[in-house]
């Protein structure tokens, strides 16, 4: 999927600005000061290689490490991609992992926030929405 300049400044709206996403109050947990950028991607040991539109760690030593995520759109994929994202972030610095989405439009925003069920015993994944009728998890 090619990249947009509303896509692309959004992201940098949140690289410029890590703190931002802590002062949006979209994420249930306390918000730790303070909030950096870090790498993004969420590496394996055999391709494909997946990465976040951006990485923010929250606290000193990282308490929250959330991947941020754009949507401009509606990907079938991303579902199952950002599961890995909050638990690659979770294992790389030993913290709680999560993932925030971000998008413009109202209906993204309910399609994004949903359930992904893994497993029988293993429960779900739901990722945090912050849309235009703003925070819906």
């Amino acid at each position: 999927m090619s990249l947009s300049v509303l896509h692309e400044a959004l992201v940098d709206l949140f690289r410029t600005q890590p703190g931002l996403l802590a002062a949006l109050d979209v994420l249930p947990a306390p918000a730790f000061a303070p909030a950096r950028v870090v790498d993004a991607a969420a590496g394996q040991l055999a391709p494909p290689e997946f990465s976040a539109d951006l990485a923010l760690l929250f606290g000193q030593p990282p308490r929250l490490a959330v991947a941020l995520e754009v949507q401009l759109g509606r990907d079938r994929d991303k579902r199952f991609t950002w599961p890995l994202y909050a638990a690659t972030l979770a294992r790389r610095w030993r913290c709680a992992g999560a993932v925030v989405v971000l998008t413009p439009d109202a209906a993204v925003a309910r399609w994004a926030d949903r359930v992904t069920a893994f497993g029988l015993a293993c429960g779900g994944f739901r990722p945090h929405v912050l849309g235009p009728e703003a925070s819906l998890a």
